[in-house]
């Protein structure tokens, strides 16, 4: 779990929605909070929780878990225990104490380096450290790898009852950046290689959170306020006397977005093992933005696409949807169909036709 930060860039100052700060702006707006539920084994968005910029995770996260929980009662999916991974904003000691004693959750966290967490890891004695080497590192000659120390150990947190089972992670290396690197867990089962091997899986969240950015222009939702002014003497409603927090119709488009991208990533998957490791936007332009043409034969949509560099990965899918004959609802239940022609279709037409076709409605717009 994780929050994607929203601001809203307006001078009206919608009080109620509370400032934060923005990471990729350095500066606090008035904004909202995406909490996107993501299931790290099938790379997909499952939820979305929208809340307010002072509703921050190790607020909220009793909340949200008690909504994945209901999430997973109903999808029948309780033989397993609820695995959470969150970063250091769900931070807390009251919150650990709580999670530590719900049985059916484990979760992994990493420790904020703090002043008396420092002090009770550098009292850790060095013969409990082992040396530890990143599968990653294995392959690099002895000079270019880090050296790393591991321990498994406790940590005792303020309003936390019981000390929480710690990963430490001691990095020797000469200039290192970072001499601590910890991670908080309940997991009493899991060796302390294979927590700390499992934590950096995270990663696809924080890229599914990029590729909504940018690719499906995420920050492009409705406004979560809604002002109700007051008519002027000029009978012009310009004073604001409420502003009401209205979060659904956020919600809504929020969600969409993320489900488009499930959807395209499912697409993906389904052309193959190097598709799948395509970003939706990549799919969409590299195989759903195509160029075509549309053929309406008897009770069927024919679909033609332009050949294009790459197009029979298509081939497999391609069969598959026409064997299933999908039936379009809106277009009075026409029978999809998809080809790729052989060569591409040319408009037997000069440019200065072509263009009249296209802004044949623009009657402001002039044609030579």
């Amino acid at each position: 779990m994780d929050d994607h930060v929203v601001p809203s860039f307006t001078e009206l100052e919608p009080k109620p929605l509370g400032k934060t700060r923005v990471p990729t702006r350095g500066r606090s707006y008035p904004a909202v909070r995406l909490y996107y539920y993501y299931d790290l084994i099938k790379q997909k968005f499952i939820a979305l929780q929208v809340k307010l910029s002072n509703e921050r995770l190790s607020k909220v996260l009793p909340d949200l878990i008690a909504h994945l929980k209901d999430l997973r009662k109903k999808a029948g999916c309780l033989a397993n225990k609820l695995r959470l991974l969150f970063d250091r904003g769900g931070y807390k000691g009251s919150l650990f104490n709580s999670l530590m004693e719900d049985e059916d959750v484990i979760f992994i966290t990493p420790a904020i380096r703090y002043a008396s967490n420092v002090a009770q890891w550098e009292a850790i004695p060095d013969e409990e450290f082992i040396d530890y080497i990143p599968k990653e590192m294995e392959q690099l000659p002895q000079e270019k790898r880090q050296i790393l120390k591991l321990a498994d150990t406790t940590t005792i947190v303020t309003d936390c009852e019981e000390p929480i089972r710690s990963i430490v992670l001691r990095n020797l290396t000469l200039g290192a950046k970072e001499k601590w690197w910890v991670l908080f867990t309940n997991d009493t089962d899991s060796s302390a290689e294979t927590i700390l091997e499992e934590y950096p899986s995270r990663q696809p969240h924080e890229n599914a959170y990029r590729t909504l950015k940018h690719g499906h222009h995420g920050d492009a939702l409705p406004k979560a306020y809604r002002l109700e002014r007051v008519e002027n003497q000029q009978g012009e409603k310009r004073q604001t006397v409420e502003t009401r927090i209205e979060k659904k119709d956020l919600w809504f488009v929020a969600w969409l977005k993320g489900l488009a991208i499930n959807l395209v990533q499912d697409f993906g998957s389904a052309l193959g093992t190097q598709e799948s490791k395509m970003t939706s936007p990549t799919l969409v332009r590299k195989f759903i933005k195509r160029p075509a043409c549309l053929k309406l034969m008897e009770n069927q949509l024919h679909v033609v696409l332009d050949p294009f560099d790459g197009d029979a990965a298509l081939s497999d899918w391609i069969q598959y949807i026409n064997h299933q004959k999908f039936r379009i609802p809106w277009l009075g239940n026409l029978v999809l169909q998809i080809s790729i022609a052989d060569q591409t279709a040319f408009l037997p037409h000069t440019l200065a036709k072509i263009k009249r076709r296209i802004f044949a409605n623009s009657a402001s717009r002039k044609v030579a």
